[in-house]
């Protein structure tokens, strides 16, 4: 950010997403890029998640499976299924646990790919998108407890061979499933500690805010800051919040 145009470079990143007005605190909140843009070599674009980690229980919400099922009831003229109950998003895993797998075969069962991912630690979630047939697609998203567990899993599980089905090296890498929000139309006159006050009456999960001050006047905010949250599901549940307020 060392000059004005970089950061507005920086904002057209961070502002691709909708635009939500908090109401009484008459801020607007942007979706921080959340979509990854790795896709696997090995899938068609249209299966693969939007995240590199799709939306998912444990780190992204049912977002995609709810809206999933509600256009195919809406195709077969039903009404659409109930929407699944929201987790508690402090109960899910932290930011850093969720590695991507690719280059897996499609003749490995869920049990087989769990308990591979099993030898580096203790598993929140697996995510296997599945073919018509039942098989999966070659691609899938693990879930850790910890962080270190999804590290490990990175470093010990690359190109190794599943047990059952030598012959084919999985890949695992990082999954870039993000946890930040731009938050814009900021008061010129707030500061740090009340931006953080009144964001903290809203959302849980809040880990860092950084308010963006006018270099020429420091006494001044730019308008607009970054915040962190401490998973993809607190950084998610905080952008559906303004939005639902935008919207009444």
């Amino acid at each position: 950010m060392a000059d004005q145009d970089q950061q507005e470079e920086v904002l057209l990143d961070y502002t691709e997403g909708d635009q939500m007005d908090t109401g009484a605190a008459g801020i607007t909140a942007g979706d921080a890029d959340m979509a990854a843009d790795e896709q696997p070599t090995d899938a068609p674009a249209d299966d693969v998640p939007a995240e590199n980690g799709g939306t998912a229980d444990g780190q992204g919400g049912q977002d995609g499976q709810d809206t999933h099922d509600a256009a195919a009831a809406a195709d077969s003229g039903q009404p659409p299924p109930p929407a699944k109950p929201q987790l508690d998003p402090l109960s899910q895993p932290p930011h850093g646990t969720e590695v991507f797998l690719s280059n897996i075969t499609m003749e490995a069962s869920e049990q087989q790919i769990r308990a591979f991912c099993e030898t580096m630690g203790e598993v929140y979630q697996l995510r296997l998108p599945k073919n018509p047939d039942g098989r999966n697609k070659g691609f899938g998203f693990v879930v850790y407890h910890t962080k270190d567990a999804a590290e490990n899993a990175v470093q010990h599980l690359n190109a190794q061979e599943l047990p059952d089905h030598p012959g084919r090296k999985i890949r695992a890498s990082k999954s870039e499933v993000k946890n930040r929000l731009f938050i814009g139309n900021l008061p010129r006159s707030m500061t740090q500690h009340q931006l953080e006050e009144e964001l903290k009456k809203e959302v849980v999960g809040l880990e860092e805010t950084e308010l963006m001050m006018d270099k020429e006047n420091p006494d001044i905010n730019r308008g607009f800051a970054f915040t962190t949250f401490y998973n993809y599901a607190c950084a998610e549940a905080a952008r559906r919040k303004y939005t639902e307020v935008e919207k009444t």
